[in-house]
């Protein structure tokens, strides 16, 4: 009969499993109780008591409240960037790529239970500024540099034609989000279908394409800024 040893024991391979278990845990008690009483009064003792965990195991996966607090947005805006983003560069369709981006970045960023998070930001921003530059890093900014990389691929493919790209991805951001945005951040918005959605996204494109499409600029006089 072989001698179990601590290299051997099953139990040395559920490490990992149960110290990613234990992250999530925090993650999940962190993100909750900032929601319920802001980022300044929630404390890691809290957290830690939120989660079933030793203070001691909350500082060994992150760095204090503020790398707390930073997890629990990029973990909310890693689903933001990758709910759209994986097809805008394999078609040669430009209008169905356009489409497809406002439809996704619509139904990633505009519905009512994200307001929150966004409200919790916004309130602890003139104290804690660092809060707002991480969620506007990994999660606006991620979202104009995909579109900008489509538009420019389309760009060179002759399908657009843009002097300013980025400076287009921004409008056509705003025509996705536009007013809705600001209903969603300030009033009580109904859920919308995903008629809605597409129906949007299909006006916001074609609305951009008579500006930046190869067609609206053969019609174009001689001379006009592109």
């Amino acid at each position: 009969m072989s001698k179990v040893t601590p290299e051997t024991s099953p139990r040395r391979n559920l490490g990992r499993p149960k110290s990613e278990e234990k992250r999530q845990q925090i993650l999940e008690a962190a993100r909750d109780l900032f929601l319920e009483h802001g980022y300044e009064v929630t404390s890691v003792d809290s957290i830690a008591s939120r989660a079933g965990v030793s203070k001691a195991t909350v500082y060994s996966h992150f760095d204090g409240k503020t790398g707390l607090v930073e997890a629990v947005i990029k973990q909310r805006s890693k689903g933001l960037t990758e709910h759209f983003s994986g097809q805008m560069e394999r078609s040669d369709d430009v209008r169905a790529d356009l489409v497809g981006f406002s439809v996704g970045l619509s139904k990633a960023v505009l519905p009512r239970e994200n307001r929150p998070w966004d409200r919790l930001v916004i309130a602890e921003s003139h104290r804690h500024p660092e809060l707002a530059q991480t969620l506007f890093k990994v999660g606006p900014t991620l979202v104009l540099e995909r579109l900008t990389a489509c538009l420019k691929t389309h760009c060179e493919a002759g399908r657009l034609e843009i002097g300013d790209i980025e400076a287009a991805a921004e409008q056509f951001i705003g025509m996705t989000l536009g007013f809705e945005f600001v209903r969603s951040l300030m009033a009580s918005q109904t859920r919308r279908s995903d008629a809605y959605w597409k129906l949007r996204a299909e006006s916001a494109a074609d609305l951009f394409l008579s500006r930046y499409g190869k067609a609206a600029q053969s019609g174009r006089p001689r001379g006009a800024r592109s």
